[in-house]
């Protein structure tokens, strides 16, 4: 009911039809009042494109786009890391809202999401990326497109801040992003975050973690390292 009142199109789209003698269940949900209803049964992909067309025909004539074009005087910075070292929260401080969804859960951005800051007189474009694993550590083929997103984002950005994981220390994926962005010719600094962690540790673990980062960075021994 909530759905015929909002005027927008409506298809009803009943699944788990798997076998012809299934279909005979469709007429159960003609009481819904919706003219458009396809059988589908998404296992088996039967009724599925056929839906999909439907709701491809049901579309408003596209819109002129009113967006405003980014501007060209803006600094790109490309925000990258491995996954859940921090990289949706670094956005959010630096532009002092929460922007973007920050969880403990890897994967949970998966989208480059570009962000307009100005400072100072000064405009900067902060990309938020999906976390880049190894190629045999991507599980999923969503993954494995938002992996190829993000270093799409960091082949169009101007500098590149490769956050690691300080509390974990620097691991072989680290290096790998730090690589990814010295192939494609970026500006780079390392970021080592949650360095309040590290802070509570051994004054001894401090320096071996600092030189355990440089070490990993030796192909790249010019990038600043910042905690």
């Amino acid at each position: 009911r909530t759905l015929r009142r909002s005027a927008r199109p409506l298809i009803l789209v009943v699944n788990k039809i798997d076998v012809p003698g299934h279909a005979a269940r469709v007429g159960e949900f003609h009481r819904f009042g919706i003219a458009a209803v396809h059988a589908v049964s998404a296992e088996h992909g039967t009724g599925a494109f056929e839906a999909l067309e439907a709701a491809v025909a049901a579309l408003p004539p596209p819109a002129e786009a009113e967006t405003e074009p980014e501007p060209t005087d803006a600094l790109r910075i490309a925000i990258v890391g491995r996954p859940n070292v921090g990289k949706s929260s670094l956005v959010n401080r630096l532009i002092g809202s929460e922007r973007v969804v920050v969880s403990d859960e890897p994967g949970t951005t998966r989208d480059a999401t570009d962000t307009l800051v100005e400072r100072e007189g000064e405009r900067f474009v902060l990309v938020d990326t999906a976390g880049i694993r190894r190629p045999g550590r991507r599980s999923e083929a969503v993954e494995r497109g938002s992996a190829l997103m993000a270093v799409r984002s960091l082949e169009r950005a101007d500098v590149a801040l490769i956050l690691v994981d300080a509390a974990e220390g620097f691991t072989d994926a680290d290096a790998r992003v730090a690589a990814l962005a010295r192939e494609r010719g970026r500006a780079a600094a390392v970021l080592a975050n949650k360095w309040d962690l590290v802070e509570k540790r051994s004054p001894a673990d401090r320096t071996r973690l600092r030189e355990e980062i440089a070490n990993g960075l030796r192909f790249m021994a010019d990038t600043p390292v910042l905690v």
